[in-house]
């Protein structure tokens, strides 16, 4: 299988220190996973970010085994 990686930013402009639920939709057997930039071996399923503050992850989006090229709908969220 292959793994496809994303850099991804959430800015906190909430107001207040935050804490961020994470979240993904993916087509049937693909596995979408979010790890911390500085430790990429740790799954996170959350994170807290201060006011006007941002994190930097890295979301992992890993195919099924002979999956026809193609178009795949992905969607991830903080929320």
């Amino acid at each position: 299988s292959e793994i496809f990686a994303f850099e991804v930013i959430v800015n906190n402009q909430t107001g207040k220190r935050t804490t961020f639920d994470l979240a993904s939709e993916a087509p049937e057997d693909w596995e979408v996973v979010a790890v911390p930039i500085i430790d990429r071996d740790k799954i996170i399923s959350g994170l807290t970010v201060r006011d006007g503050g941002m994190y930097v992850l890295q979301v992992q989006v890993t195919a099924p085994l002979h999956v026809e090229p193609g178009r795949y709908p992905i969607t991830f969220s903080a929320w």
